[in-house]
């Protein structure tokens, strides 16, 4: 069973409510054959995965991937794929990221004498920075986020950014410090072709492969799906999981204040998530999610 662990993020103004609702009533499930296929790569969300998946499966013809701002590569000529990630999981993502593949201590990454440690210093000294609005004198873009993620609501900025601040999905050039704009993310989530769950793979899989063609794949069976290997590349981040961190209720509360709006984000997804899949599994009798 999928359990959300920030309840308490999710009280929304009765505008952010209703946008919410319309994403729940997504019907269209199958694309127009021919249309090109943009990915919008939010990072840290299984984006390189299911690009060569799909690359796989005989899509590459059509197929772009870009960790670009959605406003700067969707349009109403293309099939827009986007996938969301349960944001506690995705701020230590990031983290591991910038930890232990691209090695930003030797650029003052926090590092602690444990991954929890780590952590926690890490989100402090961002923290303690963004009360401030400011860094020290020398600061520059991406040394200050230890030339790497900037990590405050990371999804919502890549959904509603422009081209002018084509760097801030990752780097949070410009107005850094700034949360990008809930209420765009939640439209582009709405007119999105296809909103996936990293959480959710295979089953976002199964969904995308029956937007795409129409047909199920074999994946989709719940029965079935062990025996059937997908594409899977961790970029030589360590296996996690955020609730193995064992946080204090303080600590939850600093990880939630980086994700507030991700948060409300990553509820409207998997309300639209789930209402697709019970179409699927209404109009084929199979059971796609247990």
């Amino acid at each position: 069973m999928f359990v959300l662990s920030f309840p308490r993020l999710i009280a929304q103004p009765l505008e952010i409510a209703s946008l919410i609702a319309v994403l729940t009533q997504t019907v269209k499930l199958v694309t127009p054959r021919n249309s090109k296929i943009v990915h919008v790569h939010i990072p840290k969300t299984g984006g390189t995965s299911l690009f060569l998946q799909l690359s796989r499966g005989g899509f590459n013809h059509s197929l772009e991937s870009s960790e670009s701002c959605f406003n700067d590569i969707v349009s109403e000529s293309v099939f827009s794929i986007v996938m969301v990630r349960n944001p506690e999981e995705h701020l230590l993502s990031q983290y591991l990221q910038c930890r232990d593949v691209l090695h930003r201590s030797r650029r003052g990454l926090p590092l602690g004498t444990s991954l929890r440690e780590g952590f926690l210093s890490w989100l402090t000294f961002f923290s303690k920075n963004w009360t401030k609005r400011r860094f020290h004198e020398d600061w520059e873009v991406r040394m200050g986020c230890f030339d790497c993620y900037c990590p405050n609501n990371l999804q919502t900025r890549v959904l509603s950014c422009h081209d002018e601040e084509r760097h801030v999905a990752q780097y949070g050039i410009g107005n850094w410090f700034t949360n990008g704009n809930l209420k765009v993310a939640l439209r582009n989530l709405q007119t999105a072709n296809f909103v996936g769950l990293t959480d959710f793979y295979p089953e976002s899989f199964c969904l995308l492969f029956f937007k795409l063609t129409g047909k199920l794949s074999d994946v989709c069976d719940v029965k079935h799906r062990f025996s059937h290997t997908l594409v899977h590349v961790t970029h030589g981040v360590r296996n996690h999981s955020f609730s193995a961190l064992a946080l204090r209720e303080s600590d939850v509360a600093l990880v939630d204040s980086f994700v507030e709006d991700d948060a409300r984000l990553f509820m409207a997804a998997r309300s639209r998530f789930m209402a697709d899949i019970r179409k699927m599994e209404e109009r084929f009798d199979i059971q796609i999610i247990t």
